[in-house]
């Protein structure tokens, strides 16, 4: 049972799905490859030779001519698409919920539910007032869906939330923002369980099973939806209310915005450009578009330049994990969903992907009779059984989770530190070393940085940077106490790790009492530049993972301090090692460095 409960849960989740599928890739370089001029013409086309274009830029620009653009097709610096490279997709049915919202209430009138009245509430647009069974903590199961949760700011991580100081303004802002919810993936549990329920003919459902009786499978693949795209505009729009006084177009030019050839997430990017600036967003920014596959250097999609990430060895640890808990928490949900049942047997891997229906039918229909079948207490299982999955996938519990986001970490702090990274005698990191050399590709004098990418991105990311609030064994039998790494606060859909960089005439104390602008001070010498990181509009305190940081109110850190504390990253993320090298992880062994250096029993044969 656990085995088919393991392939289910990678199958439902993307990330799972590639850590557990993907054969071994082989070892990747960096991404200099052949100039154009070396190649026969027939090797250039996108088709025979998916993403050489990538490097291609280097040396057509160095030529004088202009480059080859990033997707395989024209000329253009900045293409805007290009379908070799969206990968699959396919759009669902369309929702109807005017016709098939069944919640009560949905006549418009109040209705009575035991001793309580409750009135109707129109769907905005997603209908989420199911009643959830023993819910007597009154909890909202859509924040309880792991990376597979709608958006919603999170309730905090233990700072503080000031406004900024009036001896302070905000001189940067980064942006690594998540896609928009979406249809899953392709081949995902839900199809499986959803062919399953199609090939039991004999099959009947009763009581709360009802609706199975004339289910039909009406979801596409891939694609982002509708709610996907509300998201990322209204992120937009929210940034243009943020930031907007940070770029002035018409002193500098086009800002640069980079994301991945996906279609969902080329989607992504447009829409947030389309609520940051307009319809026109084109004039002015450049969206860059990298190529996302299979032996590309890609930071937005790290994993697929991390081969041990993709291994069943080492790239299987969080699918194992959640696979038990999972075979845990469901044994009530598979027998109680059984006494509504006959001709059709209930198993931990099918209860799940109900779960998993829940979630996806919710964003692309606005509504799923699946939710109200689980209880409460099954929800909260059921986020941490994607806990699990992620933070041994793609966090400190993964042998390979800070070697995933030290790609964009690098390029962040190139970023700050105004470097140009060089494409020779750059440790490997997974990002594209030709791109990154380019300033046309990778400006240093931007005052707002927007990059889109994947969940696991986000998730390594905040590994690489050494934020080990977050570092926490997450065991398969229950979830720890003070949990802090709870994937739904960190990756929903829609999610934006944004880091501000702000500079003070002076220093601004750690301890602060008053939620006022009017903030105290210690006199300096000189200017104070400082950094705020926050995720899903709550502060993330930099000083419970870096301790020169200090125990600050605010969160807030020096960017000096941040800087020295970030020193030996390329050293801990270990990413040619942890990437590339054979080596296995004793069964059950807890990792909690996002690093397999040092881990014993190292052997030279990791099964695939």
């Amino acid at each position: 049972m656990i085995l088919s409960l393991l392939i289910a849960l990678a199958e439902a989740n993307p990330l799972l799905k590639r850590q557990a599928a993907a054969s071994m890739m082989s070892s990747m370089s960096a991404s200099v490859m052949p100039s154009a001029t070396s190649m026969p013409a027939a090797s250039m086309t996108a088709s025979s030779m998916p993403g050489v274009v990538t490097s291609m830029v280097a040396s057509s620009m160095a030529a004088g001519s202009s480059p080859m653009n990033l997707l395989g097709s024209g000329t253009d610096y900045f293409p805007v698409s290009d379908p070799y490279y969206e990968g699959p997709f396919a759009t669902g049915a369309a929702p109807f919920l005017a016709q098939t919202n069944t919640v009560a209430g949905a006549a418009g009138l109040a209705f009575t539910t035991g001793s309580s009245t409750i009135s109707y509430q129109a769907s905005d647009p997603l209908v989420t007032t199911e009643a959830i069974p023993n819910n007597t903590d009154n909890i909202n199961i859509f924040e309880y869906l792991g990376n597979t949760s709608p958006y919603f700011e999170s309730d905090g991580f233990g700072a503080n939330e000031y406004p900024i100081p009036e001896q302070c303004s905000i001189q940067q802002v980064h942006y690594l923002h998540r896609h928009g919810a979406r249809y899953p993936t392709s081949g995902d549990a839900t199809v499986k369980f959803s062919q399953a329920l199609k090939n039991a003919t004999n099959a009947t459902f009763t009581g709360p099973l009802d609706f199975l009786n004339d289910f039909t499978y009406k979801l596409g693949a891939e694609e982002m939806v509708p709610i996907g795209r509300q998201e990322l505009y209204d992120s937009g729009v929210s940034a243009f209310y943020q930031y907007s006084a940070l770029f002035n177009h018409s002193t500098a030019g086009n800002i640069v915005a980079r994301t991945t050839s996906e279609l969902r997430m080329r989607q992504t990017a447009e829409n947030f450009l389309a609520g940051y600036f307009g319809l026109d967003w084109q004039s002015y920014a450049d969206l860059e578009i990298m190529i996302e596959q299979n032996g590309i250097n890609n930071s937005l999609a790290a994993y697929y330049a991390c081969p041990n990430s993709n291994t069943k060895a080492l790239g299987s640890i969080g699918s194992r994990n959640a696979a038990i808990w999972s075979s845990i928490y469901l044994q009530n949900a598979t027998s109680r969903l059984q006494r509504y049942t006959t001709g059709f047997n209930w198993t931990a891997a099918y209860a799940s992907a109900a779960q998993e229906l829940c979630a996806y039918e919710t964003v692309s229909l606005g509504y799923s009779s699946f939710c109200s079948i689980f209880n409460a207490e099954e929800w909260k299982a059921f986020e941490y059984a994607l806990d699990i999955g992620f933070e041994q996938g793609t966090s400190f519990g993964s042998p390979s989770g800070r070697a995933q986001g030290i790609g964009w970490v690098n390029e962040f702090i190139d970023r700050l530190t105004h470097t140009m990274p060089n494409a020779t005698g750059i440790p490997s990191d997974g990002s594209n070393h030709t791109l990154d050399s380019s300033p046309l590709y990778f400006p240093l004098n931007q005052t707002m940085y927007l990059d889109f990418t994947h969940d696991a991105v986000i998730s390594s990311a905040i590994t690489a940077l050494g934020l080990t609030q977050f570092s926490q064994d997450l065991p398969p039998t229950c979830p720890p106490a003070d949990q802090q790494y709870v994937l739904s606060k960190l990756v929903p859909f829609g999610a934006r790790f944004i880091i501000e960089i702000i500079n003070c005439n002076e220093t601004v104390n750690a301890n602060m009492t008053s939620m006022s602008s009017n903030r105290t001070f210690t006199p300096s010498a000189q200017n104070v530049t400082y950094m705020h990181m926050s995720l899903n509009r709550r502060t993330i305190p930099m000083g419970r993972s870096i301790p020169a940081c200090g125990n600050r109110t605010d969160g807030w850190c020096t960017l000096q301090t941040f800087l020295d504390y970030e020193s030996n990253r390329n050293e801990l993320a270990a990413h040619d090692y942890n990437c590339n090298a054979n080596y296995s992880v004793p069964m059950f062994y807890n990792i909690t460095t996002g690093s397999g250096v040092g881990i014993m029993n190292m052997t030279m044969n990791a099964t695939m």
